[in-house]
């Protein structure tokens, strides 16, 4: 009872906890995305940036975050390869038909600059996604799209995923994802309304997991289109809810992970699975799935299987990021922090200069 009154505030209430604006951000998570889409399609490119062989998008954190999950949305319409280079490097075959897009909301990202760095030097099409600052200076002759949205990267990364989308759309590598993007910001807006504040715990399925999920750890699994949705989480759940969190794929899941369940003991106790899973799953996966459930129940543990709807298969993988996003609130108001600030993030940083 007392966790429920906790999370079943007047929403006046919760201002003390998040002074920031967190929920804010994630409320207009829909808005964002549509502002993302159409400043994209306002985006000129130079002559010869559409004759290119391969994408690479070049970020880190809640920059790369978007990118991540449009590839699960393009996986099966892409013309070309679309990779993720998460890290100060590109990969070797990078030359003048690559196109390389540094995304960075700060602009001040060394490991994107030093991607960025890479990318000149190979001779690839660059673009440029971000907030400005050195990342925009040291491409100033290149496109760049503006992320407009302010607050924490994570916070706005649907912005930077829809400024993608845009421009893959406009250069005609994501075919028929423009039909798409009405009815998923409207799946958004509805299933907002489903886990919003004022939703009392026992009708809002953010609310019920958060409080299973207080001083456990999280296992995140998911599957095909879900399975970049489960590191979305855990990047929430990490930085807004200041708590552990571990992520895995399925199947692969079902070929190791779950031989190893058994010790230490306090796995039992200490761990939540979660199953993410949606209508677009392949059946295989779902049956794996399931019998993974079955088994993990036999053990002892007591595992989740977590479906957040949608019209499409973007609707479907946005709504899973708004339920890990108002899930990770939910446990931040539980854990008593702030779910803006990251202080030992900042700390590291400052580390490295």
């Amino acid at each position: 009872m007392g966790r429920h009154l906790k999370l079943d505030l007047d929403e006046d209430l919760w201002n003390s906890f998040d002074p920031d604006g967190m929920l804010t951000k994630i409320r207009a998570a829909p808005e964002i995305a549509r502002g993302g889409w159409e400043n994209g399609q306002e985006v000129a490119l130079p002559p010869g940036y559409h004759d290119i062989e391969n994408i690479i998008v070049a970020g880190m954190g809640g920059s790369a975050m978007g990118a991540d999950i449009l590839r699960a949305v393009l996986v099966d319409i892409a013309d070309i390869p679309i990779l993720l280079s998460r890290g100060y490097t590109i990969p070797a075959f990078a030359g003048p038909r690559t196109m390389v897009i540094c995304a960075s909301y700060s602009g001040g990202t060394e490991e994107t600059l030093s991607a960025l760095a890479a990318a000149k030097n190979a001779g690839c099409k660059i673009v440029i996604i971000g907030g400005g600052g050195r990342l925009f200076e040291a491409a100033e002759n290149s496109p760049q799209l503006t992320i407009r949205s302010n607050g924490m990267p994570r916070a706005v990364m649907v912005e930077a995923m829809f400024l993608l989308a845009s421009l893959l759309d406009k250069m005609g590598f994501a075919k028929g994802l423009a039909d798409d993007v009405p009815a998923a910001i409207a799946d958004m807006d509805s299933f907002i309304e489903q886990v919003e504040v004022f939703v009392p715990t026992e009708n809002n399925l953010a609310k019920g997991t958060a409080e299973k999920l207080q001083g456990k750890i999280p296992m995140i699994v998911g599957s095909g289109a879900l399975a970049t949705v489960a590191r979305r989480w855990k990047a929430q759940i990490n930085e807004n809810a200041d708590q552990w969190a571990i992520i895995d794929e399925m199947p692969e899941f079902n070929h190791n992970t779950i031989q190893g369940m058994d010790l230490p003991v306090m796995g039992q106790r200490g761990i939540v699975p979660l199953f993410l899973c949606c209508s677009a799953d392949d059946k295989r996966d779902r049956s794996q799935t399931d019998n993974a459930v079955r088994l993990m129940e036999e053990a002892g543990y007591s595992p989740l299987v977590l479906d957040a709807g949608g019209s499409n298969r973007l609707g479907i993988i946005l709504c899973s990021v708004i339920l890990g996003d108002f899930i990770s609130y939910y446990l931040a108001k539980l854990n008593d922090v702030n779910p803006t600030p990251i202080g030992r993030i900042a700390r590291l940083k400052e580390l490295r200069t």
